[in-house]
This record gives structure tokens, sequence and C-alpha cells, in this order.
């Protein structure tokens, strides 16, 4: 692997892997996306919104995953996804969320979920989604603005 050295001080670590990535991808291997693994930041806040920016950024061109601890994270852009959630062998209570941390978002509808939402509208400071559950194998979200997903994951 080789080891680039860069002189650009007005980019993070992970904003300049992504560049790497852009220098190296071609027509003929796409990268579509990146998991960002042991990513909670150091225990820094800083530096785990830093990766939050980096996920919003370069969110249009890659679906990035930020695993770390026992949760996945991912910013849903504006649409309907469908998150498979595979089948944990303890039947162990996924835990997920929804933060609006990338301004309002005027409406976000799930199926799949103990407590569904029907176009809620998530603000932080007034409503957001956390400490809710998949009960579905498959969570379907459709949303009017981009959000962030997280859920808990189970590592065996």
């Amino acid at each position: 692997i080789p080891i680039v050295h860069s002189s650009d001080q007005d980019s993070n670590d992970l904003q300049k892997s992504i560049h790497l990535i852009d220098s190296i991808s071609t027509h003929k291997q796409q990268i579509s996306s990146i998991a960002i693994v042991g990513s909670d930041g150091g225990g820094r806040l800083d530096h785990f919104l830093a990766i939050l920016n980096v996920m919003v950024e370069y969110g249009s061109r890659y679906q990035i995953y930020m695993i770390g601890g026992e949760s996945v994270s991912m910013v849903l852009q504006t649409g309907t996804h469908e998150i498979h959630i595979q089948e944990c062998f303890d039947n162990t209570v996924i835990s997920c969320g929804f933060m609006p941390i990338f301004g309002e978002c005027e409406s976000v509808s799930t199926q799949g979920l103990k407590w569904d939402l029907f176009k809620a509208h998530l603000k932080l400071g007034k409503l957001i989604s956390t400490s809710n559950q998949v009960v579905s194998d498959c969570v379907t979200i459709h949303t009017s603005d981009p959000i962030l997903w997280t859920n808990q994951i189970t590592l065996l």
C-alpha cells in the first residue's frame, strides 16, 4: 500500500482518503460505497462531527457507512430507502433512530419499526426519533430531506 503525503491542512484525513479514492476510481471500477470502521472519532466530539460533515459533503457520490462500537450509521438522501436488517440469532432488540442533523426534515415516513413514523417533521430542538426498534427484516424509509439513520449491530 503506497503512502501518500499531503500538505493540505484544510482537509481532514477522511477527506484526503476520499480524494484518493476519487483519483483512482475509473469507469471500469466505479466505487459507490465507503465503510468507515472504528469511526467514533476517537472519543472526541469534534472528530465525530467532522466524520458527519464528510458524510454530508460526499453523500451524493458515495454511500458512506460509519461503523463503530455497536452501531452503523449512514446518511439517507431525499427519497425512499430499504434497509435490510439481518435476523438476529437470539432475537435481540435492534435499536435505531433518525437525526435531522443537517437541518429540518419536513417529512419522514417508515415501515418496519415498532413506532413507525407517518409524515413526521423532524428538527433538532423539536422532534427527533431515537430509541425506536426494528421489528422487520426490511425497514422502508421515505424522507423529504437528508437525515442520519443509525441502528444497533450485533457483532458475532
